[in-house]
């Protein structure tokens, strides 16, 4: 194979990789801005500046287009909170560790990432919000394939920070905190109650959520 052919599949190589990208960050503004029902794949490859079949090219279905949106920023979040709950559960040892460590394991990646604006900033932030009360069977299998894993570490380490806890308890508890998670991560980048004026801090936000979270755990 000549260099000139080398150089022709390179170049059409990362316009292939630039149009999907563009396609993934014009399917984030819109579905954060709107929803994800309330959005046509047409407007998306409009927004994009791609060709009205490259949804299909790409991602194979609008479902598939809309797991990638996800996939993209979820999986990076996961795998963070994974790692800081095994430095938790690590340093425990044989003890159990304390709730509040539990909770930043599983609350500040999301924060961080939310004001990181490498990661999509609020438009992503506003796209997790919308997974609390998103409807349809595309959002329970995101669901279903981000937080079943996840789910099952974080269940069992807060068992052991908090040995009171009932399984009832602890499903009334995650509903509670997640909620309450994911409401922040949708007003973001809003004028809070509790930023008052202030820019959004990370370390702040995570550390009043966990301890409003973690008193609602050891109370329940």
């Amino acid at each position: 194979m000549s260099g000139t052919q080398l150089s022709l599949e390179s170049h059409a190589d990362r316009n292939a990789t630039q149009t999907r990208e563009r396609i993934l960050d014009a399917a984030e503004r819109l579905f954060a801005k709107r929803g994800l029902e309330r959005v046509s794949t047409r407007e998306i490859t409009k927004a994009a500046q791609a060709n009205v079949g490259a949804i299909n090219y790409y991602f194979g279905s609008k479902e598939g287009l809309v797991f990638a949106v996800f996939d993209r920023r979820l999986t990076p979040i996961t795998e963070e909170r994974l790692a800081a709950l095994d430095e938790v559960e690590e340093a425990a040892g044989e003890t159990a560790p304390k709730v509040e460590d539990v909770l930043s394991a599983f609350i500040g990646p999301a924060v961080e990432h939310a004001l990181d604006p490498k990661w999509g900033s609020t438009s992503f932030a506003k796209l997790m919000g919308r997974l609390v009360g998103e409807p349809g069977a595309t959002v329970e299998k995101l669901k279903k394939a981000h937080f079943d894993r996840l789910a099952q570490r974080f269940d069992a380490a807060l068992l052991r920070a908090v040995p009171t806890l009932s399984q009832e308890s602890l499903g009334s508890g995650k509903t509670f905190i997640v909620g309450a998670l994911h409401y922040l991560l949708l007003m973001i980048d809003q004028s809070l109650p509790c930023l008052l004026d202030q820019k959004p801090d990370c370390e702040s936000l995570v550390r009043r959520l966990v301890c409003f979270a973690a008193a609602g755990l050891r109370a329940a």
